[in-house]
This record gives structure tokens, C-alpha cells and sequence, in this order.
């Protein structure tokens, strides 16, 4: 009976063990489940709405034809630009919108952004560390103006800090002395930071 009873014991205790590994493999497969599937269905949700969205502004009855008219329309307009506007007369034109009230406001704020990530004047190309403490804490950003003259600042530049998960950001003054120039790609730096410092740059680089 005793034997009968210590069987049964071990065999309740054999259970619950499988039972506890069973869980955690099943949580351990849904969990990298997820990490495949998220950003996967995340931006196909994103193309997805963004095609749908488009194509209602101009009513096209074949999904996808709104984003392609738009690509189109820009390369047809940048052509024409490049072909028959010159350039005192494109600086005319930037000089009218950038006077003209009310639309100064948001023309200036999408052309400068604009301007940040495309173009030759590009914003963000260049990444540093910033020391933020005594400890030797470092924090990552991106140099936006190395000669802060115009606001009367010296031995200063302007450093812009992206946040993590976000499209937000700080913008500080930052004492030459403590910034330190890093030589890497400035788009993976970018993805490096946004991603809280889980995209691996050396993978993009090799």
C-alpha cells in the first residue's frame, strides 16, 4: 500500500513537471511567434491603410493605383523642375512661399523637413555621442547645426535627440567639448536609436 501510494506520489510529481515545461515551451513558441508576426503584420496594417487611404482621396477602383499616381505625379513634376525651371526662378517661387502669410508657416516647417532626410542639405547625417554626466553616460544623437552665430552661442551645437518608438524628439544645446563624432551610417544609427537600441547596426553594415 505504501509503495502503491509513493508511485502515485511520483507520478503526480512526474505530471506536474511536464505539465510546467509543456507551458513554458508553448509560451516560449508563441513568444517568438510574436516577435516574427508583429512587425510583419504592423507593416503590412501600415501599407495596407496608407494604399486605402490614398486611393479614396482620388476614388481609383484598383487598390494601390492612388500611392503609384502620386510617385508618378512627383517624378513628373521633379522632371519638368529640373528640365525647364531654373534656378533663380525656382528661388522665386521658395521665396514667394516662404513670404506669403499663413502659408510661410507650414510651407517652411515641410520644406526644412523635408530638406532633414533628402536633398543636399540633409540634417541627420550626422551621428554623436553626447556626454551627459560625470558617471560617463553617453547619450545618441544627431548634429543639426554646428554654428549656432545666428543665435549669438559660441563653442555650442545643436543636437537633436530622437526618442525611442516614437517620431518625437529633444532638441539641446550641447557644449562642443562633450560631443564625440561617431563613424557609422547615419540611417542605421537612426534605426539603432529608434528602436531603444535593439536593431543590430553591424548586420545592416555588413
Amino acid at each position: 500500500m505504501t509503495k502503491h501510494k509513493h508511485s502515485d506520489f511520483f507520478l503526480l510529481q512526474e505530471y506536474r513537471k511536464y505539465r510546467r515545461s509543456f507551458f513554458r515551451r508553448l509560451l516560449n513558441y508563441f513568444l517568438k511567434g510574436l516577435l516574427l508576426v508583429l512587425p510583419v503584420a504592423a507593416s503590412a496594417y501600415i501599407i495596407y491603410w496608407l494604399f486605402r487611404k490614398v486611393d479614396s482621396i482620388f476614388a481609383f477602383p484598383i487598390p494601390g493605383l492612388g500611392i503609384l499616381f502620386i510617385i508618378a505625379l512627383i517624378c513628373v513634376v521633379g522632371y519638368f523642375a529640373n528640365k525647364f525651371i531654373s534656378r533663380p526662378l525656382f528661388d522665386l517661387l521658395d521665396d514667394l512661399m516662404s513670404k506669403t502669410p499663413l502659408l510661410k508657416t507650414f510651407y517652411n516647417l515641410f520644406k526644412d523637413m523635408t530638406e532633414a532626410f533628402v536633398g543636399d542639405k540633409k540634417k541627420f547625417s550626422q551621428p554623436v555621442m553626447v556626454k551627459i554626466s560625470e558617471t560617463g553616460i553617453q547619450r545618441l544623437g544627431f548634429v543639426t547645426q554646428k554654428d549656432l552665430g545666428f543665435l549669438n552661442i559660441d563653442g555650442h551645437m545643436a543636437v537633436y535627440f530622437p526618442d525611442s518608438y516614437a517620431i518625437s524628439g529633444q532638441l539641446v544645446l550641447v557644449p562642443n567639448t562633450q560631443i564625440t563624432q561617431i563613424e557609422t551610417n547615419a540611417t542605421h544609427m537612426m534605426q539603432f536609436i529608434i528602436s531603444g537600441g535593439i536593431k543590430n547596426i553591424e548586420e545592416d553594415e555588413k
